[in-house]
């Protein structure tokens, strides 16, 4: 299994580790190597830094540099992810029996990887939350 973290790579401002990186990707991905979602990166907060999620960057990065479908690169952060840790029996699909922590989009990312950025509203252990239509509606 291969965690590349595209993202983080991006911050060499000549591109040389995006490109290696990309390169490695592409040629374990062609191999059959799994790939995993992963950004190694939190963020800092500021206006001009990483911003929280990153993992929607990073997915985009892997089907951009990294040859992943749309569809493999959201395996890559669900299923592939759970089998990594041990957890698949609870965790990485939507199956009778799991635990219940998805998102609901917008948009197919299966169409196009940038549809996780149209996030509608989250189910964490069985509880939604939407707060972004609270304040939409004029209410806390």
């Amino acid at each position: 299994m291969l965690e590349p973290t595209l993202f983080i790579m991006q911050d060499d401002t000549s591109g040389t580790r995006l490109r290696v990186a990309s390169y490695f990707s592409r040629r374990a991905h062609a191999a059959g190597v799994p790939l995993l979602a992963g950004t190694d990166s939190l963020g800092n907060g500021s206006v001009d830094g990483y911003v929280l999620p990153n993992l929607h960057a990073e997915l985009e990065l892997l089907v951009s540099n990294a040859g992943l479908t749309p569809a493999e690169a959201l395996l890559a952060a669900t299923r592939t992810g759970a089998q990594v840790l041990g957890r698949e029996r609870d965790l990485g699909t939507v199956e009778a029996g799991k635990l219940a922590d998805l998102v609901v989009l917008d948009a197919d990312p299966t169409r196009d990887i940038r549809g996780t950025r149209t996030v509608r509203l989250v189910v964490k252990r069985g509880a939604v939350y939407a707060p972004w239509a609270a304040a939409e509606h004029g209410s806390e």
